[in-house]
C-alpha cells in the first residue's frame, strides 16, 4: 500500500514505478514545502511534483532526502 506522505527518494522510486523509473501517475503528486525552509512561501506552500522536478533537475533527490519538502500521494489535509 502506498503511504500518504513520501519523505525519501528511495520511497518515491519504490512506490512510484517499477523500481527504476517514476511512473506517470507520480507527476500529479503534491509537494508540500517545509515551513522551516528559508525559501518557504506561504502562498506557494504546495506545488506539483512535476514543477519541482523541472525546477531542480539535478538536486531533486537531495532536496527530498534533506527534508526541504515532502510528497503527498493524496490531496494534503
Amino acid at each position: 500500500m502506498i503511504p500518504d506522505i513520501i519523505t525519501s527518494y528511495e520511497d518515491l522510486i519504490r512506490y512510484g514505478g517499477n523500481g527504476q523509473t517514476i511512473s506517470y501517475e507520480t507527476l500529479f503528486w503534491f509537494i508540500e514545502y517545509n515551513p522551516n525552509n528559508p525559501n518557504y512561501n506561504e502562498i506557494e506552500k504546495y506545488s506539483i511534483l512535476r514543477n519541482e522536478c523541472l525546477q531542480h533537475p539535478l538536486d531533486f533527490k537531495d532536496r527530498l532526502d534533506k527534508g526541504i519538502y515532502k510528497i503527498w500521494t493524496r490531496i494534503p489535509y
